[in-house]
């Protein structure tokens, strides 16, 4: 059984529009104890909104930031900007080449620059798609095309690994556990061979308990669906990228891990640790993507506007010293942090 090395890392989307340059967010996850950062792209660094020019300075400052404090970005992630957008998934063609070659190549290619992998979601099926199963299938042939463009540019630019964020809505696919499981066959076929993962979110779990009863077959869910813990048991060896929010399964609230919300949360360590054991036993399989040998656990926490700058510092310290608990080191492998939770 493959046992991959377990990193705590950061989504630096809790500095967006606060601590906006790589020095100032590099110093704070310095400040935390952490040197893994995934960046997002809401965290000023969106080629859209700032352009290829400012992009390629923006990662000169990451190196100069990240030699300065001691850390590095890991992963580059979409924001809030493509996540509202049908991109790959527009009705008009120019629209969704605009999204494969005027964001999501310069990111990998930025990615590629800073030897860090890439995970995104820029995509979103329209009501009509979803009428029939016939356009519904025919949406999904249509994206697995799209991500093998994706996954076939990703390897151009050398990036350490790239993948789709699963969702929980049938409109945001892949939102089932078999959803996900055809995804990366599709885009692995498609893309003769090459490895695409998905990202699995802690929170994104809840909406699909509202299809378990769908009249279409091809809309509804499995009870399993909605179980956070299902999700990283059985696909947790194909997401190099797991991104981390304390919730109670009614909504995704990616509140952050302090006591008032995890007594009530069902976010916690060693559950999710050996649900990823459980992925990590099962056979390996030819048409899937490798199973990973690393993963970052990375806390993607948000905060509202109307949060003082001390409130989102305090709460993001309580949360990494509460995971810290449980991951005291980068790099350790899984069997040995289970074995170490285990015998306590």
């Amino acid at each position: 059984m493959k046992n991959p090395k377990i990193y705590l890392a950061v989504d630096n989307c809790f500095a967006s529009k606060r601590w906006c340059t790589p020095d100032e967010w590099c110093a704070i996850v310095e400040g935390l104890g952490l040197s893994c950062i995934e960046a997002s792209a809401d965290t000023e660094c969106d080629p859209l909104y700032c352009g290829e020019e400012y992009l390629g300075r923006w990662v000169d400052d990451v190196r100069r930031a990240s030699e300065r404090h001691n850390c590095r970005v890991v992963n580059l992630y979409s924001g809030h900007g493509t996540y509202a957008t049908l991109g790959l998934c527009h009705f008009d063609r120019r629209v969704r080449e605009r999204m494969l070659h005027g964001w999501l190549e310069p990111m990998l290619r930025a990615a590629g620059l800073l030897n860090a992998g890439m995970g995104f979601f820029c995509h979103a099926f329209r009501q009509s798609s979803l009428l029939t199963e016939e356009s519904y299938k025919r949406e999904c042939e249509d994206l697995f095309d799209s991500l093998a463009a994706v996954a076939e540019m990703s390897e151009e630019h050398h990036c350490a690994s790239v993948g789709v964020e699963q969702m929980y809505s049938p409109q945001q696919y892949p939102w089932r556990i078999r959803d996900g499981r055809t995804l990366m066959r599709e885009v692995k076929r498609r893309s003769h061979g090459r490895n695409f993962y998905l990202t699995i979110d802690t929170g994104h779990q809840f909406g699909q308990k509202r299809y378990l009863e769908s009249r279409e077959e091809y809309l509804r869910a499995a009870p399993e669906d909605s179980d956070t813990f299902a999700w990283l048991a059985q696909l947790g060896a194909y997401s190099p990228i797991v991104h981390l929010q304390q919730n109670d399964n009614t909504s995704s609230q990616h509140h952050p891990f302090i006591k008032e919300y995890n007594e009530k949360g069902q976010i916690h360590p060693l559950p999710l640790l050996k649900a990823l054991q459980k992925s990590f036993a099962s056979a390996d399989s030819d048409d899937l993507p490798e199973k990973c040998g690393e993963i970052y656990l990375t806390l993607e926490l948000f905060f509202g506007n109307a949060c003082s700058a001390s409130e989102i510092l305090s709460q993001m310290e309580e949360s990494v010293r509460w995971w810290r608990r449980s991951i005291p080191e980068d790099g350790m492998g899984l069997s040995e942090l289970l074995e170490r939770l285990m015998s306590k």
